[in-house]
């Protein structure tokens, strides 16, 4: 059992697995999005820029941890912008995850109101 999950729970996780693993065959990063938001259209726009933003840990030649500030851009274009949608869009385009958080977990707007550019949200 994983830890601090009810057999229910635990069951409900495999399942949300599965269905990702057999819905996205072909994606490089885990999705922690849960199936039942797959269909939510997140703009009335037909392309939108999506923003991958993270920091680069390493160790400098005076053995100090030091960090970079790395972020890629990704334009995407579909008639209906869901977030299954933009996940194809992603896969299509052979987006891998960089850095140390590899599973998606939400995509939303850059500002409060914004329908052109959004940041994808990866967690550990």
């Amino acid at each position: 059992m994983l830890y601090g999950m009810t057999m229910n729970e635990e069951e409900q996780y495999e399942e949300e697995i599965k269905y990702m693993e057999e819905t996205f065959p072909d994606c490089k990063f885990s999705i922690c999005i849960p199936k039942d938001e797959l269909d939510n259209v997140i703009s009335k726009e037909k392309t939108i820029i999506l923003k991958h933003g993270w920091f680069d840990y390493y160790i400098d030649v005076n053995n100090e941890i030091k960090s970079n500030w790395k972020q890629n851009f990704y334009v995407v274009s579909c008639d209906v912008m869901s977030i299954r949608n933009i996940i194809n869009e992603l896969i299509k385009q052979e987006i891998y995850c960089e850095g140390d958080h590899q599973f998606l977990e939400c995509i939303k707007p850059t500002h409060v109101g914004n329908e052109t550019q959004f940041d994808l949200w990866y967690g550990s």
